[in-house]
C-alpha cells in the first residue's frame, strides 16, 4: 500500500513552515506519510494528487479572504480537506460571534457595523473600545482607542471591510486569554495567552 501523501497548507510567509508545523511534518513522516509544506495559493498545484490537505499556517488569508474561501472549496472538491470548507469558511469570519449570541453563548459585547453605516457610542456607556475588521487575524488591523476617538479609528477599519466594535476589557491586559481546545467534541486541555509587559495583545508577534 503505497503511503498516505499528505499536504501541510502554509503561506509564503512560512513557505518551509513554523516550528509546531515543522515538528507535525516530522511527526507524519515518522509514521510512513510523505508530508510536504505547500504554500496554499501557489500556482500550478495539483491538490488532487494529495490524499489529505491539512490547513495550518494560512496565515494571509485575511488579505485575500474571498480567494482562500475559493481556494478551500476547489482542494475540498480535489481531495480530502482538514477542515471542512464550509467551516473554514464559518470559522475565519468573526461574525460567527454573532451565531452564538444568538444561540445563548455569552460573548463579548459586539456592534457590528457595516461600510454604509455611522457609529454611535453615546448610549453605550463605553469608556475604551476595540474597533476591528471582522474578517483579521493576530490583532494587525485592530485599533484600542477611547470612545471619542472611535469614529476615526471606525473609518479606518471601514475602508478595509465591515467592523466590529466592543469595549476593551481590562482583563487582557492581566489575565489574557483562555483558550480551550476539543478533540472530536471532548475537552482535552486549555491554554492560558498572555501579553507582554505593556501590552493586551497576546499572539506571539507582539510577544
Amino acid at each position: 500500500m503505497p503511503a498516505p501523501r499528505i499536504a501541510i497548507a502554509t503561506c509564503a510567509g512560512y513557505a518551509d513552515l513554523k516550528a509546531d508545523d515543522y515538528l507535525l511534518r516530522q511527526a507524519l513522516q515518522a509514521r510512513g506519510a510523505e508530508a510536504a509544506s505547500v504554500v496554499w495559493d501557489e500556482e500550478d498545484v495539483d491538490w488532487g494528487n494529495f490524499d489529505l490537505c491539512l490547513v495550518r499556517s494560512t496565515w494571509d488569508y485575511h488579505d485575500k479572504h474571498a480567494e482562500f474561501l475559493e481556494w478551500a472549496r476547489q482542494v475540498e472538491a480535489a481531495t480530502r480537506l482538514r477542515n471542512p470548507a464550509d467551516l473554514i469558511a464559518w470559522n475565519s469570519d468573526k461574525r460567527y460571534l454573532r451565531e452564538l449570541a444568538e444561540a445563548g453563548v455569552p460573548t463579548v459585547p459586539t456592534l457590528w457595523v457595516k461600510r454604509d453605516s455611522e457609529l454611535d457610542l453615546a448610549a453605550r456607556g463605553w469608556e475604551e473600545v476595540v474597533v476591528k475588521p471582522a474578517v483579521d487575524l493576530g490583532a494587525k488591523n485592530l485599533h484600542r482607542v477611547r470612545a471619542d476617538g472611535a469614529q476615526e479609528a471606525l473609518t479606518t477599519v471601514l475602508a478595509r471591510q465591515e467592523a466590529m466594535v466592543q469595549p476593551f476589557l481590562p482583563s487582557l491586559e492581566t489575565e489574557g486569554e483562555l483558550s480551550l481546545i476539543y478533540i472530536e467534541s471532548t475537552f482535552s486541555h486549555a491554554a492560558r495567552k498572555r501579553p507582554a509587559a505593556g501590552d493586551f495583545r497576546v499572539q506571539s508577534s507582539w510577544s
